[in-house]
């Protein structure tokens, strides 16, 4: 059987039929990021902790970054944590002045933001998918949680 490489959201012409659903994907690398802009998405949601990092206080790995400037192309990138210890050395771990970070209480604490197609990448099943569902964002859930 065939590695199954890009993984997207099936059956979606429009953002709209994308709000409120989840795909689950094996990493960020195996996303479709080009269907993401073809449905109009304008802006990834990173998680960082389980998703860019491979751990809690890891560095994103170079094929991670790399991903990230790539997709600044298309989208506004921003990064979500809770993480000390990321809040502390972020510029360590970022040097893009153009992806934003935002530190974040996920799921329960709701910030306003501007209204914009949105999809939140992450790795848990209960955070991540339940403030995308709450924000009536897209959600790609990667690693172990898929």
């Amino acid at each position: 059987m065939a590695r199954v490489t890009r993984i997207g959201f099936t059956s979606a012409d429009s953002y709209k039929n994308i709000q409120g659903k989840v795909v689950l994907a094996p990493d960020i690398f195996s996303v479709d990021y080009d269907q993401l802009s073809h449905l109009g998405v304008k802006r990834l949601v990173f998680d960082y902790d389980g998703t860019l990092a491979s751990r809690w206080g890891a560095m994103p790995s170079a094929a991670a970054m790399k991903l990230l400037f790539s997709l600044q192309e298309h989208f506004e990138i921003v990064v979500y944590s809770n993480n000390w210890l990321f809040w502390k050395r972020r510029q360590h771990f970022f040097s893009a002045k153009n992806i934003a970070y935002k530190k974040t209480q996920k799921p329960l604490r709701l910030e306003r933001d501007e209204e914009k197609p949105t999809v939140i990448i992450g790795d848990k099943w209960l955070t991540d998918r339940l403030y995308a569902w709450s924000r009536r964002w897209g959600c790609v859930l990667v690693g172990k949680s898929a």
